[in-house]
């Protein structure tokens, strides 16, 4: 039986945009909140989160926009985009469950069924909330990286098995906060300033967080699997091996180095693969981090074979089959032993007949092909 076609999809793609101070809405409005002016940068960001519920305000008609959201602020506006998208796991309130770590925390009436969302869906641990309200009684700021993974929790898209951030401050990014930093940067949620940094320590301001929700709601209104979101290719010179961290560095062609912690990524030295993060100092790799589409929905590649070479790697035997592509770019996938291969009538066929110049049908997860399908 015909393995069921499924998508291709590649992970770690760093797409952008999280808060840009001084944009100008393009549409003059009136304002919802009598703090919050016309030719304010969030405007069209507030506006919307108003209109969808996401936010409320203070009384007096105010929203303090340049005000720091604080923890349970951030919590309520999340969980305002997940019920406005409709993206709720249920609407109950769980306070009664969660009363005891509540009152420890000293989580505020009005918090409580937000947060106790927060802790029955993991999105929150009893440790985030055991400091969301300082000792004089007033909700802690939120930091940027805190935000960052609440919102990563709370989102639907898929996590990489592998994370590359460009920021210049990405070591000072919490280990736990790193693979949600890097979904949120992949899906255009929330980056950092125009000096490249993400300031994962700093806080964030109410206006700015209006914006990241804004951005959550697109995000998991848009179902569509989204490629260039989730597919890059990484080559350059190997210049530091972290076994423990499970990390690579790699001084790439442009000069620049970039720090890839990894989880289940395959590295191509040369023809041979390497699997995990066994890399030898000063050699030149490519990296190509795979992650599985939502629903593994269809995604047929045609291609014309360009060559079939024959490697060994530590896991088995595979084939490096190198095609062109319909933009006329190249690139090499593999085949192995999990690979179904057919003739153009939906006959078994072998890798013998992957000839040079054939056209062809690949279905791929990844690197690795899934099925092959010859056109002739």
């Amino acid at each position: 039986m015909k393995r069921q076609w499924m998508k291709k999809v590649f992970s770690i793609a760093m797409s952008v945009s999280m808060i840009v101070v001084g944009a100008v809405p393009a549409f003059a409005a009136t304002s919802p909140f009598k703090d919050v002016a016309t030719t304010h940068w969030a405007l069209e960001k507030i506006t919307f989160a108003s209109e969808k519920k996401i936010i409320s305000g203070y009384p007096g008609g105010l929203f303090k926009p340049e005000g720091l959201v604080t923890c349970e602020e951030a919590m309520s506006m999340l969980y305002g985009t997940l019920n406005a998208v409709g993206a709720l796991k249920d609407a109950e309130d769980h306070t009664a469950e969660y009363k005891d770590v509540l009152d420890q925390a000293k989580i505020a009436t009005w918090a409580r069924k937000v947060v106790s969302y927060g802790l029955k869906y993991e999105i929150l641990t009893a440790a985030d909330i055991s400091t969301f309200v300082k000792s004089n009684g007033g909700g802690r700021p939120a930091l940027r990286e805190e935000t960052a993974m609440w919102a990563g929790k709370a989102m639907t898209k898929n996590m990489a098995p592998g994370y590359r951030l460009t920021y210049i401050d990405a070591a000072n990014i919490s280990a736990v906060a790193v693979p949600f930093v890097d979904l949120l940067y992949r899906q255009g949620v929330m980056t950092g300033d125009n000096k490249g940094q993400f300031l994962p320590k700093t806080n964030v301001k109410r206006s700015e967080f209006a914006s990241v929700c804004k951005s959550v709601f697109e995000c998991e209104s848009n179902a569509t699997f989204d490629a260039a979101k989730e597919i890059v290719n990484i080559s350059g010179t190997v210049t530091a091996v972290d076994g423990t961290a499970g990390s690579v560095t790699l001084k790439l062609t442009d000069g620049s180095t970039s720090k890839i912690i990894m989880n289940t990524t395959n590295i191509y030295v040369g023809n041979s693969i390497v699997v995990g993060y066994v890399a030898l100092p000063n050699t030149k790799v490519k990296m190509q981090i795979t992650n599985p589409a939502p629903n593994m929905e269809a995604y047929i590649i045609s291609a014309n074979i360009k060559e079939s070479k024959p490697l060994t790697g530590e896991n088995g035997s595979y084939y490096a089959l190198r095609v062109s592509l319909s933009d006329g770019s190249e690139d090499t996938y593999i085949i192995d032993e999990n690979t179904s291969i057919f003739d153009s009538k939906g006959g078994s066929a072998t890798v013998n007949s992957l000839t040079v110049d054939a056209g062809i049908t690949m279905l791929c997860d990844g690197v690795k092909i899934l099925e092959i399908k010859t056109q002739q």
